[in-house]
């Protein structure tokens, strides 16, 4: 309801309706073979590419870093959804075998 027209609940089609749904992004992340703790994360999109020029430099030399210790010190990596809310606030989808630590 606008300016004290209409009623309670009803549509005007003269304007345009936006629903805000939460957006989900995604990360890359590497978790440390010791601690089993995500040690690294970094944005990606759905199939786990990283746009490396969209990293400051200290990300992307971790970014590297991670890569180059897959094996050693790190797990591979593995894609995982990022939930925005619709304050732009990330909340953290935990990856199934996190859920069952967990619990």
């Amino acid at each position: 309801m606008r300016n004290g027209s209409g009623v309670m609940g009803e549509i005007d089609l003269a304007e345009p309706c936006i629903v805000l749904a939460p957006a989900t992004r995604y990360e890359l992340r590497f978790t440390s073979l010791s601690t089993k703790r995500c040690e690294y994360a970094f944005p990606c999109d759905k199939a786990g590419l990283v746009d490396i020029d969209a990293l400051t430099d200290r990300s992307r030399t971790d970014y590297f870093y991670a890569r180059t210790m897959v094996g050693k010190e790190l797990s591979a990596p593995v894609v995982a959804p990022v939930r925005m809310d619709q304050r732009g606030n990330q909340n953290v989808l935990p990856r199934r075998d996190e859920r069952e630590l967990a619990s």
